[in-house]
C-alpha cells in the first residue's frame, strides 16, 4: 500500500479512535514521501498541544451543560435510621440536593423520603451563569484554533525546512567534490614537482573544512527531521520524507491595510478576547443576582416509623423564598472583583487587536525584507558561478594561482548557502504572514 493511501485510511477511518478521558492516542508510524497537506493533517490529529487544547474545550462545553442543569429539576432520595435516648436533628449526606434534615426521635427511628425541588426564580443568576459558561466556551474554542494555528505554522516551517537543508547539504557535498578534485589534481602536481607542497596543504584544508561543513549539514538536516516528526506528533521511528514545495519565486501577497484587516477579522485570538468579556460580563450578573430573592417549588413524600409510635406516610408541596440580608459586606466585594476582572478582560481585548496588528506589520516588512534578500543571493550565485568558472580558465592558462581558485569555489559555496537560506526564510516569512493575517497558512 503506497503512503499516501496508507495516510489517508489512518485519518479518514480514525484507526486510533476518538480521545477519551481514560486512553490516549496512540501515535502512528508512518513511512515513504508526504506532502505538506498530509504533514498539517497528522499534526491536526496527533499532536498532543492540539489534544490538550481540545480537552480543555470539552471542559468548557460540560460547563454550559452544567449550567443548564439549573434550569431542570432536582430529585433526592433520603433515608434515616436512628436509635438512641435522645432526639437529634441531622441533614441528608453532604453534596446530595436537594438537600434535607430531619429531626430524629428517642428510640429506634427510621424515615424514608423523596423529595423534589425547582428553582423559578434566582434574580437572573441561572441565566448569567449560563451566558458565562456558553461565552467561556466559546472562548476555548477559539483557544483551540489558536493552538491549531499555532501548530500548522511550525509545521509548515519545518516541513520548509527540510529541504533547505537539503539544499544546503547539497552545496556542501558540491564544495567537497570540489575540494577532493583540486587535492587530487594538486598531489598529483606536488609528485611532478609542478605544485608546491604549500599548495597541497592549502587543498587539504579545505577540504577538511569541506567534511566539516557537510557533517553539519547532514547534523541540521537530521535535527529538522526530529522537530517535524515531534511536531506532527507521530512515532519517532518514522522515516517520512518531505516532497518539494512550490516555488517560493512566485510567491504574492496582498497589501498591509487588507491583510490587517483580515487578522482582526479571522484571528482567534481576538475572538477570544471577545469571548472573554461577555464571560466577564455575565460573571457581574451572576453575583448581583446574589441580593436578589432565592425562590423554588418543592415537593416531599414521605414515610416513617418510631419506636412505641405508630408509623406514617404523608407528602407536603409549596415554595420557599430566601434573601440575604447582611454578610459583612463578602457579595458587594464579589461585585467589585468581577467589575475589575471585567476592566482587565477589556484591556486584554484591546491588547489582542494591537498585537495581531503589530505581528501583520512585522511579518509584511520581514517578507518584503525576504524577497529582496533571495534576489540579491540569486545575483550573488551567478556571479560566483561565473567567477569560478573563470577562475578555472585562469587557472588553466597559468594566469592565477590554486589560491584564488580556492578562494573563487568558497565565495560560489557561501552564495549557494545563502540563496538556500534566503529561499527558507522567504517561504517561512511567508507562512509567518499568512498565520499573523488569520488566512489559510498553506493552501490546497
Amino acid at each position: 500500500m503506497n503512503t499516501l493511501r496508507a495516510i489517508s485510511l489512518l485519518l479518514a477511518a480514525g484507526v486510533c479512535g476518538r480521545a477519551s478521558a481514560q486512553k490516549s492516542i496512540r501515535p502512528p508510524v508512518i513511512h515513504g514521501d508526504i506532502t505538506i497537506q498530509q504533514a498539517e493533517n497528522l499534526a491536526a490529529k496527533f499532536n498532543p498541544e492540539i489534544q490538550m487544547a481540545e480537552a480543555s474545550r470539552r471542559a468548557a462545553a460540560a460547563g454550559v451543560q452544567s449550567a443548564k442543569s439549573a434550569y431542570r429539576p432536582q430529585f433526592s432520595v433520603n433515608l434515616f435510621v436512628s436509635g438512641g435516648s435522645e432526639p437529634a436533628i441531622m441533614s441528608s449526606t453532604a453534596g446530595i440536593m436537594p438537600s434535607q434534615q430531619m429531626l430524629l426521635g428517642r428510640g429506634a427511628f427510621a424515615d424514608q423520603n423523596a423529595v423534589v425541588m425547582l428553582p423559578i426564580w434566582t434574580g437572573g443568576g441561572r441565566r448569567a451563569a449560563l451566558g458565562q459558561a456558553y461565552w467561556n466556551n466559546r472562548a476555548a474554542t477559539a483557544n483551540v484554533q489558536v493552538t491549531r494555528r499555532a501548530v500548522e505554522l511550525e509545521v509548515a516551517e519545518e516541513f520548509a525546512a527540510l529541504p533547505s537543508q537539503n539544499a544546503l547539504l547539497l552545496a556542501a557535498q558540491h564544495r567537497l567534490k570540489s575540494a577532493g578534485v583540486h587535492l587530487s589534481n594538486d598531489k598529483l602536481g606536488y609528485a611532478q614537482g609542478s605544485q608546491p607542497l604549500l599548495t597541497v596543504r592549502r587543498d587539504e584544508t579545505e577540504y577538511a573544512n569541506a567534511q566539516q561543513a557537510v557533517s553539519e549539514a547532514l547534523r541540521n538536516k537530521v535535527l529538522a527531521f526530529n522537530r517535524l516528526v515531534e511536531t506532527l506528533g507521530i512515532d519517532p521511528g518514522s522515516t517520512i520524507d518531505t516532497s518539494q514545495l512550490p516555488s517560493v519565486d512566485a510567491l504574492r501577497v496582498a497589501g498591509l491595510k487588507e491583510l490587517e484587516t483580515s487578522a482582526v477579522a479571522n484571528r482567534p485570538e481576538v475572538f477570544s478576547a471577545n469571548m472573554t468579556v461577555k464571560a466577564a460580563q455575565a460573571r457581574i450578573s451572576i453575583r448581583k443576582a446574589t441580593f436578589a430573592p432565592q425562590v423554588s417549588l418543592f415537593a416531599m413524600g414521605d414515610v416513617m416509623q418510631q419506636h412505641a409510635m405508630r408509623g406514617f406516610a404523608g407528602s407536603a408541596f409549596g415554595l420557599t423564598a430566601s434573601i440575604a440580608l447582611s454578610d459583612g459586606g463578602m457579595r458587594r466585594a464579589s461585585v467589585k472583583d468581577a467589575e475589575a476582572q471585567l476592566v482587565e478582560a477589556q484591556a486584554g481585548q484591546q491588547k489582542a487587536v494591537q498585537q495581531v496588528l503589530r505581528e501583520v506589520k512585522d511579518a509584511f516588512a520581514q517578507f518584503k525584507s525576504a524577497q529582496a534578500e533571495l534576489v540579491a543571493a540569486k545575483a550573488a550565485v551567478a556571479s560566483s558561478t561565473e567567477a569560478y568558472q573563470e577562475e578555472l580558465q585562469r587557472f588553466g592558462a597559468g594566469r592565477s594561482t590554486d589560491a584564488d581558485v580556492l578562494q573563487a569555489l568558497a565565495a560560489r559555496t557561501t552564495a549557494e548557502y545563502g540563496e538556500a537560506e534566503a529561499r527558507f526564510e522567504l517561504q517561512s516569512t511567508y507562512y509567518q504572514l499568512m498565520y499573523s493575517a488569520g488566512r489559510p497558512i498553506v493552501s490546497g
